[in-house]
């Protein structure tokens, strides 16, 4: 069976994806890639055979393949770790573990986070059964994790994998995400993280976009006011779900904030005229409100337009570098 990667023109073979991950002996294998089959259908492979990483164990759980009838929407592959099949289970962390300090308020955000999503709906059972999960998950993270405890953001995470695998595995590729997508500092006390990508946003714009910077200066608005949300939930929180899950594609297959960059500068600068034109009230409003204007926007065209935009690991690594020099 042949699969197209998103984004580009080259055909992967499973057996190709099984050479390329062969190496890994530390991570068990969930699933390699979010490919796109050619076929009219869209395949999720959640898992290839131990065959191909032979010194790793399998998962103690049972995953084949399902099969999706959204040909617009391309899922997403993770590579669980090696310590879920070691570590404390979420089921042990949630009823022996706990956080005071926590679990009030996240019971509070259950009814903020995808309220109007069938899987966390307050007002019918099914919703109900999805809030408890959430909880679970977010609980299990404030006890692992001390350091970093809980934050509002990570509900929308949590909530967008639950709605594709079990407590358990959603629970541990957030952990991931977290450890290795460089997510920990959107939620620490004070916010670093999103601090940095603030700070990196502006330089790609001053860089492409001059006068949109200075009418933003003009007008006093700086990203944290609209951007925050794109940063820290990943643009889950008010964009159009398609759109979400195939950003989220690039973004875990390529382990890279670049395409996050990427559809924050495109939403920006293809709204240019309106932006330049507007007053600070209407500026925050329709940069936060920007899932308005995307409810009719085809993925793929959407995604196409995103992957123009001009961007280079060189140049994300170069703004990095410049944010620790100045604020260390």
């Amino acid at each position: 069976m042949r699969f197209e990667a998103w984004g580009g023109g080259s055909l992967l073979t499973v057996d190709l994806c099984k050479r390329r991950i062969r190496g890994c002996t530390r991570y068990v294998l969930n699933s390699a890639l979010y490919l796109q089959p050619t076929s009219s259908r869209l395949r999720f492979i959640t898992l290839l055979p131990p065959t191909c990483c032979p010194s790793v164990a399998a998962p103690p759980f049972d995953i084949d393949m399902y099969t999706y009838a959204q040909p617009s929407v391309c899922h997403i592959a993770f590579l669980l770790p090696l310590f879920m099949l070691t570590s404390a289970p979420l089921q042990h962390l949630c009823v022996n573990g706990s956080a005071p300090n926590w679990e009030p308020i996240i019971t509070r955000d259950l009814n903020r986070t995808f309220p109007s999503h069938i899987n966390f709906e307050s007002n019918n059972a099914r919703g109900g059964q999805g809030q408890q999960a959430l909880f679970n998950v977010l609980k299990a993270v404030a006890v692992y994790d001390k350091r970093l405890g809980y934050c509002q953001g990570l509900g929308f995470v949590a909530g967008i994998l639950l709605i594709y695998m079990s407590e358990e595995e959603s629970f541990w590729v957030l952990i991931r995400m977290i450890r290795d997508y460089d997510m920990e500092g959107l939620f620490l006390p004070g916010f670093p993280g999103l601090q940095k990508k603030f700070f990196m946003l502006r330089k790609f714009l001053e860089a492409r976009q001059p006068d949109i910077v200075a009418h933003f200066d003009k007008e006093g608005l700086m990203p944290d006011i609209y951007a925050m949300q794109w940063f820290q939930m990943l643009f889950s929180y008010n964009f159009p779900f398609a759109l979400v899950l195939r950003i989220w594609d690039v973004f875990l297959a390529e382990k890279s904030w670049k395409v996050i960059f990427r559809v924050a500068l495109h939403i920006i600068v293809s709204d240019k005229d309106k932006l330049l034109s507007s007053t600070f009230e209407n500026l925050a409003g329709r940069l936060k409100s920007a899932n308005d204007r995307l409810l009719k926007v085809d993925p793929d065209k959407f995604m196409t337009a995103v992957n123009k935009v001009a961007l280079t690991s060189r140049e994300i690594d170069a703004a990095a570098a410049e944010y620790e020099r100045e604020f260390g």
